[in-house]
C-alpha cells in the first residue's frame, strides 16, 4: 500500500505535532507500506534541515518559512505549502492513503482535494480548531465574510476526508454541529514518548541555569518556568501585571521565542519586574530537560477563549516532565479538565487578575510533599492517557476496513 505522510512539521522540529507524524509514518513503515513523507525543507523554531537516517523517502518541499505570526506571514507559509502538496499529488502516481496533519485551512484543503479526485483514503488530524482560533486572537471578527469563508471550507475539508482525528471532546461536539458524521470522527489526544522527556535532578539542573547565565534561583524561592512559544495565543502579556500582587517569593523564567516576546520584556521593565521575571530565548531544544528540571511549576497560561480553540501541545512534555503545573485556563477547557482530572496542578478558572493571583498565591503556599504528589500524579496520568496505542488501534482498524 501506497501511503503519503502530508505533514507541516516533521522531526527535526521539536514540536509534538512533528513527532507525532513520524510516529504515523513509521507505524505504516512498520507493517510493510510504502511510506513517504512530504514537509517543508525549512522547518519553523528550527535551523537543522537534517535527520538521521530514515527507511523510507522524505520529500522537502520549497516553502516560505514564516518568520512571524502576522497573518500575511502565515498564508504565505501555507498557501506555499498547499501549492507545493497539490502539485506533488497532482504528478504522482496515486496513494492508497493519506494521512494529512497540515495547517488549516489551505493546505488541508489542498490535500484532501486533490486526494479524493484521485480516490485516495485521506485521515484528516485537527490540531487546531479554524477559525475559531483566528477569532479568539483577534485576527477575524466571527461576523465577518471571511469567517464564513473559512469556517465553510473547514467544514467541507472535513466532510470530504474519510477519517478525522481531533484531539480534544470539544473539537468533536463542534464538528458535530458542522455536520460531520460521527462515523468518521475519532477523539485521539496527541502523545509523546516518555523517553523523550528526561527527569533530571533539580539542584542539577538550576546549577546549569546559573552557570550559563540565565537565572539564579535562591533557596527560599520557587521557580516558575514558561516553556513554549511566546505568541498571542499564549497570553502571556495578559499577565504580567498580575505578577506584582502576588504574595509569595518566586521568580518566573520564559523559556521560548515568538512574536510577543519584546513587547513582555518592555512590560517588564515598566512593571519593574526584571528582579522576578528571567527570559531564556534563544532555547534551545536540547536544553529542554533542564530547563523544565529546574522548576517547581510549569505554567501553561492561554488567551482567553483560546483554551477552548486548541489544546497546547506543550502540555504532554510538562506532565512527563513531573512536574505541578499552573494553568491560567478555564476548568471546561480541554486543558483545565486534563489538570483537574490528573490531580496534577492548578487552575485560574479564568482570566481576570484576582482569579490569576489567586491561583499563584495557592500553587505557591504549597509543601513540597504536595509538589511532588501532583507531579507524580502528572506523570503517571501522561503515560496512561497519551501513547500512541490509541492512534495505533484508530489506524489499523481503519486499514482492515479497506482490504
Amino acid at each position: 500500500m501506497r501511503v503519503l505522510i502530508a505533514t507541516c512539521v516533521f522531526p527535526p522540529s521539536p514540536v509534538v505535532s512533528a513527532r507525532t507524524s513520524k510516529d504515523v509514518a513509521d507505524f505504516f513503515h512498520n507493517r510493510g507500506d510504502e511510506v513517504t513523507v512530504f514537509c517543508p525543507k525549512k522547518l519553523r523554531n528550527t535551523d537543522d534541515e537534517s535527520i538521521t537516517s530514515l527507511d523510507y523517502k522524505r520529500v522537502l518541499a520549497p516553502t516560505y518559512t514564516s518568520k512571524s505570526s502576522s497573518m500575511l506571514s502565515r498564508f504565505l507559509e501555507n498557501i506555499t505549502y498547499a501549492l507545493c502538496v497539490l502539485f506533488h499529488l497532482l504528478f504522482s502516481k496515486k496513494y492508497d492513503v493519506i494521512y494529512c496533519n497540515v495547517w488549516p485551512i489551505f493546505s488541508q484543503l489542498a490535500v484532501v482535494s486533490i486526494g479524493k479526485l484521485k480516490n485516495s483514503k485521506v485521515i484528516l488530524s485537527v490540531q487546531d480548531l479554524y477559525p475559531e482560533s483566528l477569532s479568539t486572537q483577534g485576527r477575524v471578527s466571527e461576523k465577518s465574510i471571511i469567517y464564513r469563508v473559512l469556517f465553510n471550507i473547514d467544514k467541507y475539508v472535513a466532510k470530504k476526508s474519510d477519517l478525522v482525528f481531533v484531539i480534544s471532546s470539544w473539537f468533536y461536539e463542534k464538528y458535530k454541529l458542522r455536520g460531520i458524521d460521527e462515523n468518521k470522527l475519532r477523539l485521539v489526544p496527541n502523545w509523546i514518548c516518555s523517553k523523550s522527556v528526561e527527569l533530571l535532578p533539580k539542584g542539577d539542573c538550576r546549577k546549569k541555569l546559573r552557570d550559563n547565565g540565565i537565572v539564579d534561583v535562591k533557596e527560599n524561592e520557587r521557580l516558575i518556568v514558561y516553556g513554549g512559544n511566546v505568541g498571542i495565543a499564549s497570553g502571556l502579556n495578559g499577565i504580567m501585571s498580575d505578577l506584582a500582587n502576588i504574595d509569595y517569593d518566586f521568580k518566573l523564567l520564559i523559556a521560548g521565542s515568538g512574536s510577543e516576546l519584546d513587547l513582555i520584556k518592555e512590560q517588564v521593565k515598566e512593571l519593574n519586574l526584571e528582579d522576578k521575571v528571567y527570559f531564556y530565548s534563544p532555547w534551545p531544544f536540547s536544553s529542554t530537560d533542564y530547563t523544565f528540571g529546574a522548576a517547581d511549576f510549569l505554567m501553561l497560561p492561554t488567551l482567553r477563549g483560546q483554551d477552548f480553540a486548541s489544546v497546547p501541545s506543550k502540555l504532554i512534555s510538562y506532565m512527563l516532565a513531573e512536574k505541578p503545573i499552573l494553568g491560567i485556563v478555564s476548568n471546561a477547557s480541554e486543558t483545565g479538565k486534563c489538570i483537574l482530572n490528573a490531580q496534577c496542578g492548578f487552575t485560574s478558572n479564568g482570566h481576570d487578575s484576582m482569579r490569576v493571583v489567586d491561583t499563584f498565591n495557592r500553587a505557591l503556599s504549597s509543601t513540597e510533599v504536595e509538589l511532588h504528589q501532583m507531579g507524580r500524579n502528572a506523570r503517571e496520568y501522561a503515560l496512561r492517557e497519551f501513547s500512541f496505542r490509541k492512534v495505533g488501534k484508530e489506524l489499523s482498524l481503519f486499514i482492515s476496513k479497506l482490504k
